[in-house]
């Protein structure tokens, strides 16, 4: 079984795609990026050249299937908006990241019924080229990877032998 903050051994991350597959289950489609081209000059700004190279997935690159079961309340940031963690967050992690302490779960706590009714939320978060996920739950995410190159039938159905949880989910 794949665990959460195993998300960190990559570079960069994409999410694919998110759905809710109802009864408030989040499931998230994450794949791996990576440098696979050499740097070419790009120009900037005018007159101001740098040698870059596109961050992209393969079909060999490395997909993780992501459900968390029953989230308490979720949120998906254009991540060019996003002002990055305060410095009395608490979390482990980076770009897959567990927190103790955070904003968000202080916003959940104080505008919903969410501490009143759940033991010990936990703030989850996700922060991938593109997109910054925060997801609050009560339960640990499942996670479960394959190959981008692999049919989606094929890494639900891995995911429902590994986890004991099968997952409707139209493409």
């Amino acid at each position: 079984m794949t665990d959460f903050l195993t998300l960190n051994d990559c570079k960069y991350l994409y999410l694919d795609r998110y759905s809710e597959l109802g009864g408030n289950d989040l499931l998230l489609i994450i794949e791996e990026g990576g440098v696979f081209q050499p740097p070419k000059p790009i120009e900037v700004v005018e007159g101001v050249t740098w040698d870059m190279s596109p961050i992209e997935t393969l079909p060999s690159s490395r997909r993780f299937i992501v459900f968390f079961p029953r989230y308490l309340a979720y949120s998906v940031l254009n991540e060019s908006y996003d002002c990055g963690k305060g410095t009395d967050e608490v979390f482990e992690g980076s770009i897959a990241a567990i927190y103790k302490k955070s904003y968000y779960l202080d916003y959940i706590s104080e505008n919903s019924w969410a501490s009143q009714l759940s033991e010990h939320p936990i703030h989850y978060g996700l922060y991938c080229a593109d997109h910054c996920v925060d997801i609050i739950a009560e339960e640990p995410p499942m996670v479960s990877e394959s190959k981008v190159g692999d049919p989606m039938e094929y890494a639900l159905e891995a995911f429902g032998k590994e986890h004991g949880r099968y997952l409707h989910y139209s493409i």
